[in-house]
């Protein structure tokens, strides 16, 4: 996968996190914490990806990471986003699981 289109994804990971503010809002307390937890490790990650990324390294580990992400999405953000939201943040996650394939596509 070229590397504009994971950028770009990862992109549009972060617009549509953004996105689900005010569904966040009208959750219960339990699910608000539960959907933070989720955003703060997904940021997390992203953010140790951009750090290997510019030091030149491989960021081992996050793709798995993401893809974990991906797969806990339904149960954590099932009951709080629509189905056309939530099957649009699945597809940019599944973009962000290639996030290793960076630096292979950034050297070249």
């Amino acid at each position: 996968m070229p590397a504009y289109n994971i950028l770009k994804g990862l992109e549009i990971l972060g617009d549509k996190l953004l996105s689900i503010v005010p569904n966040f809002l009208a959750a219960k307390r339990q699910q608000q914490d539960r959907l933070a937890d989720y955003c703060e490790n997904i940021s997390k990650c992203l953010s140790r990806a951009y750090v290997d990324l510019d030091r030149g390294q491989i960021p081992h580990g996050c793709c798995s990471e993401m893809d974990h992400y991906m797969r806990d999405l339904k149960d954590v953000l099932g009951k709080i986003l629509s189905p056309k939201e939530y099957e649009e943040l699945h597809d940019v996650l599944s973009v962000a699981y290639e996030v290793e394939y960076l630096d292979g596509e950034l050297r070249d």
